[in-house]
């Protein structure tokens, strides 16, 4: 209901701007006395976040372990089962803790999305590599830059709709033009950085 929405919406305030926890307490108790719900589950997006992240990363290590020539036996086939358990583990500890601080819950799910936007760029710039057959030179660069701000976008609406559940649209162009600026600054770095790097 809008009552709901609206009481969590101020606990999640308070809780955001550092008031004190006997007041989040007081509005925690006046929810429930509301609406006879407490919030006691993470919320299936988390968790599918979880599993999601832990199987790419798991392919990815089993994959990069393998073309280096490591041999760990059972542990490379593994990975995909083990991360994501791992991860939903995590996570749930994170929400735990974040029951009584916010912020640990949000970081959990920010370093989560920091993992996946890493493994896109590079995913991103290897398809690219593959596409056009070019690795080096100035081509390598315009895929750097491209990479980059896909998986930089990406991050961006994930963190703004889902680690820190911004919903609402108040000052979207605002920060959107913020967002570009400072994507302009990170992309001119990680590209200059790739560049030296590969070329030389």
């Amino acid at each position: 209901t809008m009552v709901e929405k609206a009481l969590k919406y101020h606990m999640e305030d308070f809780r955001l701007h550092g008031r004190s926890n006997k007041n989040v307490s007081k509005i925690e108790k006046f929810v429930v006395s509301r609406t006879g719900k407490e919030d006691n589950r993470m919320k299936k997006i988390d968790i599918f976040a979880a599993i999601f992240t832990g199987l790419v990363l798991g392919w990815y290590f089993s994959f990069l372990l393998k073309a280096q020539g490591l041999k760990l036996g059972i542990l490379i086939p593994l990975l995909p089962v083990i991360l994501p358990i791992l991860l939903i583990a995590g996570l749930w500890i994170a929400w735990l803790l974040g029951k009584r601080f916010l912020v640990i819950f949000q970081l959990a799910k920010f370093v989560l999305i920091g993992a996946l936007a890493t493994l896109l760029d590079l995913g991103a710039l290897n398809f690219l590599i593959w596409v056009f057959g070019v690795a080096v030179g100035w081509p390598y660069s315009v895929f750097k830059g491209i990479s980059f701000v896909v998986a930089t976008t990406g991050k961006y609406l994930v963190n703004k709709f889902w680690v820190f559940e911004k919903s609402e649209m108040g000052g979207a162009g605002k920060e959107f033009w913020q967002f570009f600026l400072v994507t302009l600054v990170g992309m001119a770095i990680n590209v200059g950085v790739a560049t030296l790097t590969v070329n030389g």
